[in-house]
């Protein structure tokens, strides 16, 4: 594993508003204050390199929070930081991710040639009453030409963001928002069922019985009609929550699922060298404090989590699962020393015979019905 190429996460933990179904680590922030965010990434990336500098990386991905909040001067910064430390390949995929209210037509242009090659906008609906009941800033018009400026840029990898289920939706509202980005230059959508998450504004909205949602027959309905509409206008079921064009799946998200070594930079960010995992302190003064041990030399192991055999065995299946790749058994024994069989026996046979997988080209492969209720065929080899 350690001649492969990796994949590189940044963290920008920044947005002008935190959306009610949000758990991700964001902050409202003052932009004087991202300039010691951006020294501090800068700083961690030249550290980590001393070690780490000997692994191309063929994949970067700035997530948050909103990363085109900062703009296309300061995340060329961050980019320019990691090239000189790491060995970043021609063909590089970097992502930026985007929301349609931060970024006008210059900014697009200027994402190119700082060398961003794919975007991923957050859209979830384009319908004003979804928009404004999951705490969403932007208008469908903005989406829209962000996504059409986008492509006159040069960007022709471009991801949209939607959700189903969630407040003021019906089946016949998911369809006029999915009708148009069907017809939109992407090659790539993300499409998540709305999970109410403790310690967000819906999750007290709910229990306070403040949230309006669709049935469950209804969200089921929603989640049909997306796997029979989706290939039919070209996008491809990948895994569970992604769809993409011939040539547009994102090759970053696939090392996850590959369960692939990535890097982790930033406050919240996670990285994963095949054997062990590493979580960043999620609070911004907390990731300062540990980037001031980790100068000092110290602190670097605060972060790691040692994973056990049994858990990295359970991990590659549980991940692989998620994929209409799935996993393979030749794989698993190349990396584990024995067959899957031993591991997850009882599993293979147990998802078998509910329908869940099948055998497929000498690879194990979840059914449509798996993909479905993938948590539960997860729990049978974790």
């Amino acid at each position: 594993m350690a001649k492969e190429n990796w994949g590189a996460y940044i963290h920008i933990p920044f947005c002008v508003q935190k959306c009610r179904y949000c758990d991700f680590t964001s902050y409202r922030a003052e932009p004087s204050f991202w300039e010691q965010y951006i020294e501090s990434l800068a700083l961690e990336i030249a550290l980590q390199s001393q070690v780490l500098s000997f692994h191309g990386v063929d994949t970067i991905f700035f997530g948050g929070g909103t990363p085109s909040l900062l703009g296309p001067e300061r995340l060329e910064k961050i980019l320019k930081a990691f090239k000189e430390n790491f060995a970043v390949t021609k063909d590089a995929e970097i992502t930026l991710e985007v929301n349609p209210e931060t970024v006008c037509k210059a900014d697009w242009q200027a994402y190119r040639q700082a060398g961003f090659t794919r975007a991923s906008i957050g859209v979830q609906s384009l319908q004003a009453k979804e928009l404004a009941a999951c705490g969403r800033i932007h208008r469908a018009e903005q989406a829209r030409l962000a996504v059409y400026e986008a492509a006159e840029a040069g960007f022709t990898h471009l991801n949209v963001d939607l959700m189903y289920g969630l407040p003021e939706q019906s089946l016949k509202s998911l369809q006029e928002t999915l009708l148009e980005v069907a017809s939109w230059p992407t090659d790539h959508l993300s499409i998540y069922g709305l999970q109410i998450e403790a310690g967000t504004p819906f999750f007290q909205m709910e229990r306070d019985g403040e949230l309006a949602l669709p049935s469950p027959i209804e969200e089921e309905a929603m989640y049909d009609w997306l796997q029979e509409f989706l290939p039919v206008q070209g996008f491809g079921r990948y895994e569970i929550s992604n769809f993409a064009r011939p040539g547009g799946e994102c090759r970053h998200n696939l090392k996850y699922w590959r369960y692939q070594p990535y890097l982790g930079f930033g406050a919240a960010a996670c990285g994963f060298d095949g054997e062990k995992r590493y979580n960043h302190p999620e609070g911004l003064e907390e990731y300062f404090e540990w980037l001031e041990k980790f100068v000092r030399g110290e602190g670097e192991s605060d972060c790691l989590e040692l994973l056990s055999p049994e858990e990295r065995q359970g991990e590659f299946c549980f991940m692989g699962l998620r994929t209409t790749e799935g996993i393979s058994p030749q794989e698993f024994e190349k990396r584990f020393g024995f067959p899957l069989e031993k591991k997850a026996g009882k599993g293979l046979e147990k998802g078998k015979e509910k329908g869940w997988l099948k055998c497929e080209a000498g690879r194990i492969v979840p059914t449509p019905e798996g993909l479905r209720f993938n948590n539960l065929l997860a729990e049978l080899f974790l």
